[in-house]
């Protein structure tokens, strides 16, 4: 994913834009709902936002801000199940993907485990 696009959501949050849109979806039904259909197929959701990214300059694709938004709520704690029912995947085995840990994570467990102090492994007689 772009860092273009990480830095366009997290100015999005600074401004508390997303929590105020979000605060003005219906807590049940369908979030983009149509005048001559019962809803928004996914299709039709993604060619809207992806023009909205555009006209707003915004780097990347709805789908880079799909996957952004799942690697960030399993990088926030939440719980896989959560996030597979949030992204409406199937199979826990597709949401897994958000769980890949990055490079600078993994270095960061080894270099804790090397600052802790070393256990006595000596046998006892």
């Amino acid at each position: 994913m772009s860092g273009h696009l990480d830095q366009w959501v997290v100015h999005l949050q600074a401004e508390g834009k997303i929590v105020a849109v979000a605060a003005r979806m219906p807590v049940s039904g369908y979030w983009f709902p149509s005048q001559r259909a019962r809803h928004l197929g996914g299709r039709e959701v993604t060619q809207r936002i992806r023009l909205h990214m555009i006209r707003q300059r915004v780097p990347g694709t709805p789908h880079c801000l799909r996957h952004h938004y799942g690697t960030e709520l399993v990088r926030g704690g939440a719980d896989l199940r959560v996030v597979q029912e949030l992204m409406r995947h199937s199979s826990l085995a597709t949401t897994a993907i958000y769980t890949a840990v990055s490079d600078d994570r993994k270095r960061e467990a080894i270099e804790r485990l090397a600052q802790r102090p070393r256990p006595d492994l000596r046998i006892a007689r």
